[in-house]
């Protein structure tokens, strides 16, 4: 007797072999998978930059971080491009060649691709150009998801964790899949939109619902409706659609629940999001810890499943550690100074015993709430803690200091159009008034008849 755990291998099995026509003639072959043994999420979309040291570690050991300078040489930016094909194989295995796109790509000057059989994208490499400070793109599409080799979420947190320097994903897709729409359809995903099961408990407002598809006439080609929560814009968006149709097949139960997230200057994602991402499905929204639930059921599944935000910040509740040395030299330096004096020794100071009284008793939980770093900090060696955090703050100053600039152009902008606003209403005002003067002197009442 076949289990339910085989019968969907073999359901997930059957689709991702099966090929259909699109509306161009054009086959295409479907993307069907399994999540990760004990998961029931797949990954479906991954944006993630590293810094170009992480391919010119040898280079910067021998001449100094100055060799970044020479990124752009031909040369030099061939050895580069062969490092980064090596580790592109070693992450998603040897179908992965790269070839030149002969464009760019989000603001990168050079962009290389890996394309199928079929010529679907499955991976785009970016790098170069000045605006993006010496960063390599990685963007895997879904079909590359699908088709990089067995266990590349390891490798990639693997790489992100232990050898990429500031390494940090910009976007993840999480997905859920019913293939046989057992537990979920999209008539149940919204009525779950309308009892709010989109909404998280201290959110101060419903996220946008927008329905896609011919659903007043309850779909009759058979292409598939979909149900858009949220925006891209805040970061965070679900779309619930009929997957199956989408791909061609019109009696297709096969029904997808998704997530895309995007890293924002609030915002974190980590990279335990690459090795757990059920438990960072089931805390985007109450929706998705149902659908799983349901999921769990439907396979007799008793385990439980935590739910793992992603990480939000407030905007006065990080500060860097550069701005807690500042803050402290002001708020505590002449005191330090004392202890120092008193506490001299001959001609030198003895800091090690200043140190010793002022430190925190805490063995460990004794990082600020309030203190920012960055999201791999913890899994670094002690002498890579500092360079982290020195390009993190380093990255986080240009940032600040470009979006000082826009904000000060913003308000520059709307003092002039509030200027010229109050020069129109003048202007309009004078001619009202000038027209009422004009007006009463050829139309002033005869009182006296």
């Amino acid at each position: 007797m076949r289990t339910k755990s085989n019968t969907l291998f073999e359901k997930a099995n059957r689709l991702a072999n099966e090929v259909y026509l699109d509306e161009s003639g054009k086959p295409k072959q479907q993307m069907a998978r399994l999540p990760v043994k004990g998961e029931y999420v797949i990954i479906d979309f991954l944006n993630m930059t590293v810094s170009v040291d992480t391919f010119i570690k040898p280079e910067i050991e021998k001449f100094g971080e100055d060799v970044r300078t020479l990124t752009d040489e031909i040369e030099f930016k061939e050895v580069i491009l062969d490092r980064i094909q090596y580790e592109v194989r070693k992450l998603f295995g040897d179908r992965f060649k790269l070839t030149p796109k002969g464009s760019g790509i989000h603001g990168f000057r050079d962009c290389y691709i890996v394309l199928s059989e079929q010529g679907d994208v499955l991976l785009n490499v970016g790098m170069g150009g000045a605006s993006q400070n010496h960063k390599v793109l990685f963007s895997l599409t879904g079909m590359g998801c699908h088709f990089a080799q067995k266990g590349w979420e390891t490798k990639v947190y693997e790489f992100l964790a232990h050898t990429a320097v500031s390494g940090k994903i910009s976007r993840i897709d999480l997905a859920h899949d019913d293939y046989d729409g057992a537990y979920s359809d999209f008539d149940w995903a919204n009525e779950q939109e309308s009892l709010d099961r989109f909404v998280l408990p201290k959110a101060r407002n419903r996220p946008a619902c927008v329905i896609h598809g011919e659903y007043k006439h309850n779909d009759p080609n058979g292409k598939g409706l979909t149900l858009n929560i949220g925006s891209r814009t805040n970061g965070k968006c679900a779309r619930c659609y009929e997957k199956g149709k989408q791909l061609g097949d019109k009696d297709s139960p096969w029904f997808r629940s998704e997530i895309e997230v995007h890293a924002t200057t609030l915002r974190e994602i980590p990279f335990d999001v690459l090795l757990k991402p059920t438990e960072y499905y089931c805390g985007a929204y109450p929706y998705c810890d149902d659908l799983v639930q349901l999921a769990k059921k439907h396979k007799a599944d008793k385990s439980s499943i935590p739910c793992n935000r992603f990480t939000t910040l407030e905007k006065s509740a990080k500060i860097s550690l550069f701005k807690v040395k500042e803050i402290f030299k002001h708020q505590f330096g002449k005191h330090l100074k004392v202890f120092l004096e008193i506490f001299e020794s001959g001609q030198l100071y003895d800091t090690q015993k200043v140190c010793d009284m002022l430190v925190t008793d805490k063995k460990e939980d004794y990082y600020p709430k309030r203190l920012r770093l960055p999201s791999h900090y913890f899994s670094l060696s002690d002498k890579d803690k500092l360079k982290a955090i020195n390009e993190f703050e380093k990255e986080y100053v240009e940032n600040t200091y470009y979006q000082s600039i826009k904000k000060r152009q913003a308000q520059k902008q709307l003092q002039r159009e509030q200027k010229l606003r109050r020069d129109e209403d003048e202007v309009m005002n004078y001619f009202v008034s000038t027209l009422t003067n004009k007006t009463q002197c050829f139309y002033t009442p005869n009182i006296g008849h």
